[in-house]
């Protein structure tokens, strides 16, 4: 027993001998590459994620990439807390976006809310902006800063501040999706990406038609979206953004209340009723056709101690509104532009913080 032992004890030191000579591998090293396809996206959306769990009031934070329709605006925000929308005639034309009650409405426009790509303001210097023409499906995410939360600079609205912030050539290097649905719905869009050490590009096309469940309730709507980003040293960032967008849509207007259910698909115009006569919708024609075309720039640098953001934009638009009883046609022109610069005493992200802004805009109509 004794010299069986003896001999189990030696082939047990022979054994760990072994596996520590077995376990000796040639050191392997891992660096991650920054062009990874959806690094940046994710990065970003985790750091407007804290900076929004850091405000003590209502906030929202979407991600329409996730979304497996994106057709319209109420796609990407639907589902939302706090942030209310309603369709106009449910295509690519104009919902009603209201948030805290301040969904204000008064056609051809909507009022309310400052609407932000890239932290810099879609409306115009009165407030008013044409909300059927922001494309959804270009943002990486979108940040809501509901009500007195709104940190933009002259950011007066009731409803506070949403943000579209762009995908970007570091964000995805290209994507073709087609969409299909009931009433003629047709989605197509094509775009493409690309990065390198300090520069990034992307551009994106898309398209939509849609026939409408009513008469004379056709949408379509046709966007360019392009942006070309900077990384310089000591964390200066530079974007430029160019964005073009076609819209136009019919409106089959209301109807008297005992049709909505003998004829839901019908407008006036379907009848031989005085009232029809009035207001035929096919000899009225109303519509809306709308064409913009947006250039911007922003820079950012610095660190926590110290940052500094300037952005300027300049955009061009084309209106036409006609509705049963007026038509309106409004040309439109816009320059703006914001400087903001914050910091934090220690340096890093504590509680205590301070931001100073300039902001000013200009429209010509």
């Amino acid at each position: 027993m004794r010299t069986t032992a003896g001999v189990l004890l030696v082939a047990a030191l022979v054994t760990q001998a072994q596996a520590q000579e077995a376990v000796s591998l040639p050191s392997v090293t891992v660096q991650s590459s920054p062009s990874g396809a959806d690094m940046p996206a994710r990065n970003g959306v985790e750091k407007e994620r804290k900076r929004l769990q850091q405000v003590p009031g209502g906030t929202n934070l979407a991600e329409p990439q996730k979304e497996a329709r994106m057709a319209t605006l109420r796609d990407a925000l639907d589902y939302q807390p706090g942030i209310v929308l309603q369709d106009f005639f449910g295509g690519t034309d104009q919902p009603r976006l209201g948030i805290r009650g301040s969904g204000i409405q008064s056609n051809p426009v909507n009022r309310g809310v400052l609407l932000l790509q890239d932290g810099l303001p879609l409306n115009e210097a009165d407030g008013s902006f044409i909300i059927g023409l922001i494309e959804p499906r270009n943002a990486a995410y979108v940040s809501a800063r509901r009500g007195a939360n709104a940190i933009t600079p002259g950011a007066t609205t009731l409803g506070g501040e949403v943000d579209f912030v762009s995908l970007t050539g570091a964000d995805e290097r290209g994507r073709v999706r087609a969409e299909t649905g009931s009433f003629g719905r047709q989605g197509l869009q094509g775009a493409v990406g690309v990065v390198g050490e300090q520069l990034d590009g992307r551009v994106s096309v898309s398209s939509d038609r849609y026939d409408g469940y009513r008469h004379h309730s056709a949408s379509q709507r046709d966007a360019l979206q392009a942006n070309v980003g900077f990384q310089g040293d000591g964390g200066f960032e530079n974007r430029t953004y160019l964005n073009w967008t076609d819209l136009a849509f019919q409106i089959p207007s209301v109807v008297p209340k005992d049709r909505i259910g003998s004829d839901p698909r019908g407008v006036l115009g379907d009848g031989k009723t005085p009232q029809d006569q009035l207001l035929n919708v096919y000899k009225r024609d109303p519509r809306r056709a709308a064409t913009q075309l947006r250039l911007a720039n922003r820079s950012t640098w610095g660190s926590e101690a110290l940052r500094h953001e300037v952005g300027v934009y300049w955009q061009d638009t084309d209106d036409l509104f006609n509705n049963q009883t007026n038509h309106t046609v409004t040309h439109s022109r816009t320059t703006g532009a914001q400087w903001q610069a914050s910091g934090r005493p220690d340096g890093t992200a504590g509680a205590v913080g301070w931001r100073t802004a300039l902001s000013w805009a200009q429209s010509q109509m």
